[in-house]
Protein backbone atom coordinates (compact mmCIF):
# COMPACT_ATOMS: atom_id res chain seq x y z
CA UNK A 1 0.00 0.00 0.00
CA UNK A 2 1.33 3.48 -0.91
CA UNK A 3 2.03 5.93 1.89
CA UNK A 4 -0.06 9.11 1.81
CA UNK A 5 2.14 12.19 1.80
CA UNK A 6 -0.61 14.14 3.58
CA UNK A 7 -0.76 11.54 6.35
CA UNK A 8 3.02 11.62 6.78
CA UNK A 9 2.94 15.44 7.00
CA UNK A 10 0.11 15.47 9.54
CA UNK A 11 1.69 12.87 11.81
CA UNK A 12 5.13 14.47 11.54
CA UNK A 13 3.71 17.91 12.41
CA UNK A 14 2.03 16.50 15.51
CA UNK A 15 5.11 14.49 16.51
CA UNK A 16 7.51 17.43 16.52
CA UNK A 17 5.16 19.42 18.76
CA UNK A 18 5.52 16.96 21.67
CA UNK A 19 8.64 16.46 23.82
CA UNK A 20 11.25 14.15 22.24
CA UNK A 21 10.75 11.41 24.84
CA UNK A 22 7.04 11.07 23.89
CA UNK A 23 7.45 11.15 20.07
CA UNK A 24 8.04 7.46 19.41
CA UNK A 25 4.91 6.45 21.32
CA UNK A 26 2.80 9.11 19.56
CA UNK A 27 4.07 8.09 16.11
CA UNK A 28 3.36 4.42 16.86
CA UNK A 29 -0.16 5.28 18.03
CA UNK A 30 -0.98 7.54 15.07
CA UNK A 31 0.43 5.12 12.47
CA UNK A 32 -1.41 2.12 13.90
CA UNK A 33 -0.09 -1.04 12.29
CA UNK A 34 1.11 0.65 9.07
CA UNK A 35 4.86 -0.08 9.15
CA UNK A 36 5.54 1.82 5.91
CA UNK A 37 3.80 4.96 7.20
CA UNK A 38 5.61 4.68 10.52
CA UNK A 39 9.02 4.31 8.82
CA UNK A 40 8.37 7.41 6.68
CA UNK A 41 7.37 9.52 9.67
CA UNK A 42 10.24 8.26 11.84
CA UNK A 43 12.70 9.11 9.06
CA UNK A 44 11.43 12.71 8.99
CA UNK A 45 11.46 12.99 12.77
CA UNK A 46 15.08 11.73 12.92
CA UNK A 47 16.15 14.26 10.24
CA UNK A 48 14.35 17.01 12.14
CA UNK A 49 16.17 16.11 15.35
CA UNK A 50 19.57 15.97 13.60
CA UNK A 51 19.00 19.41 12.06
CA UNK A 52 18.50 20.98 15.49
CA UNK A 53 18.29 24.77 15.29
CA UNK A 54 20.04 24.89 11.90
CA UNK A 55 17.31 27.04 10.35
CA UNK A 56 16.14 28.66 13.56
CA UNK A 57 16.21 32.33 14.42
CA UNK A 58 19.54 34.09 13.92
CA UNK A 59 21.62 34.59 17.03
CA UNK A 60 21.78 38.34 16.43
CA UNK A 61 19.32 40.61 14.67
CA UNK A 62 19.71 43.41 12.16
CA UNK A 63 21.86 46.25 13.43
CA UNK A 64 23.22 44.17 16.33
CA UNK A 65 26.65 43.53 14.85
CA UNK A 66 29.26 44.88 17.25
CA UNK A 67 30.48 48.33 16.21
CA UNK A 68 34.05 47.09 15.76
CA UNK A 69 32.85 44.56 13.14
CA UNK A 70 30.81 47.03 11.05
CA UNK A 71 32.25 48.39 7.87
CA UNK A 72 32.31 52.12 7.29
CA UNK A 73 31.84 54.22 4.17
CA UNK A 74 35.17 54.68 2.42
CA UNK A 75 36.61 51.35 3.57
CA UNK A 76 37.98 48.96 0.95
CA UNK A 77 36.74 45.39 0.52
CA UNK A 78 38.83 43.78 -2.18
CA UNK A 79 38.67 46.11 -5.22
CA UNK A 80 35.54 47.84 -3.93
CA UNK A 81 35.20 51.06 -1.93
CA UNK A 82 32.10 51.13 0.28
CA UNK A 83 29.85 54.13 -0.38
CA UNK A 84 27.02 53.67 2.13
CA UNK A 85 24.69 51.17 3.79
CA UNK A 86 21.57 50.56 1.69
CA UNK A 87 19.86 47.96 3.88
CA UNK A 88 20.05 45.60 6.83
CA UNK A 89 18.20 42.35 7.37
CA UNK A 90 18.34 38.81 8.63
CA UNK A 91 21.23 37.90 6.34
CA UNK A 92 23.38 40.91 7.13
CA UNK A 93 24.12 44.40 5.91
CA UNK A 94 24.00 45.42 2.25
CA UNK A 95 26.36 48.14 1.07
CA UNK A 96 26.50 50.25 -2.06
CA UNK A 97 30.07 49.95 -3.34
CA UNK A 98 32.05 51.10 -6.33
CA UNK A 99 34.76 49.18 -8.14
CA UNK A 100 38.10 50.93 -7.80
CA UNK A 101 39.68 48.71 -10.48
CA UNK A 102 37.07 49.66 -13.11
CA UNK A 103 37.39 53.35 -12.32
CA UNK A 104 41.17 53.13 -12.69
CA UNK A 105 40.79 51.21 -15.95
CA UNK A 106 38.39 53.85 -17.27
CA UNK A 107 40.82 56.61 -16.34
CA UNK A 108 43.62 54.75 -18.10
CA UNK A 109 41.52 54.40 -21.26
CA UNK A 110 40.73 58.13 -21.24
CA UNK A 111 44.40 59.04 -21.06
CA UNK A 112 45.21 56.78 -24.03
CA UNK A 113 42.82 58.57 -26.37
CA UNK A 114 44.23 60.24 -29.41
CA UNK A 115 43.16 63.65 -30.72
CA UNK A 116 40.24 62.16 -32.67
CA UNK A 117 38.51 60.82 -29.55
CA UNK A 118 39.44 57.18 -30.20
CA UNK A 119 41.87 55.17 -28.13
CA UNK A 120 45.35 55.33 -29.62
CA UNK A 121 45.33 51.64 -30.57
CA UNK A 122 41.85 51.83 -32.15
CA UNK A 123 42.49 54.39 -34.90
CA UNK A 124 41.34 53.43 -38.32
CA UNK A 125 43.80 54.03 -41.17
Amino acid sequence: MAVSVNQVREIFARAVEVPAEKRAALVAELCGGDAELRAAVESLVEAHERAGAFLGAPEIGPGQLPAEERLLAGEMVGNYRLVRVIGEGGYGTVYLAGSVARREAARGAESDQGGDGHAAGDRAF
